[in-house]
């Protein structure tokens, strides 16, 4: 009997131990200013139930998080696990369309920059962002944690 743990559920576990220092405050990816939207990936929330688990890991990270609405497992999917995100021009204008969507729920957050936990969303989310003039960065859960890691006292460099 091994235990599997995904590395967002260990990343959690160690925030809540108090095992993993973090100092949301100095996040060279999110400075002040800065305001995180959490994608919630279907798979992750719907099959898994890891809503609340990428908001422990979020919330000790990044100084400031707007939600989008709806979230959880009622969040809008980004279209990239639905097989449009396969590299096909003819797919491409159907990822734009799809996304349409989630760049509403982006916009309506009021977020400047997006944390997508699943490397799927991100590849989904990368382009679609520019199509649908978002201008924000996106970046995984596990960067902003890395991010607001402090080692032996001091700030990471």
């Amino acid at each position: 009997n091994v235990p599997i743990m995904n590395i967002h559920e260990e990343v959690a576990a160690y925030i809540k131990a108090g095992k993993l220092k973090l100092d949301p405050k100095n996040n060279r990816l999110a400075p002040p200013g800065t305001y995180v939207t959490l994608h919630d990936p279907c798979n992750y929330v719907r099959a898994s139930d890891f809503g609340d688990v990428f908001r422990t890991n979020l919330y000790a990270s990044v100084p400031a998080v707007r939600e989008m609405t709806p979230n959880k497992e009622r969040n809008f999917c980004c279209g990239g696990g639905s097989a449009v995100l396969y590299d096909d021009p003819e797919m491409y204008g159907l990822r734009i369309k799809f996304f349409q969507k989630k760049a509403d729920q982006v916009r309506a957050s009021g977020a400047n920059h997006v944390c997508a936990p699943c490397s799927i969303c991100k590849a989904q989310f990368y382009p679609m962002v520019k199509e649908h003039k978002l201008d924000l960065p996106v970046n995984g859960l596990i960067d902003f944690v890395g991010a607001a890691l402090v080692f032996k006292g001091h700030r990471q460099v």
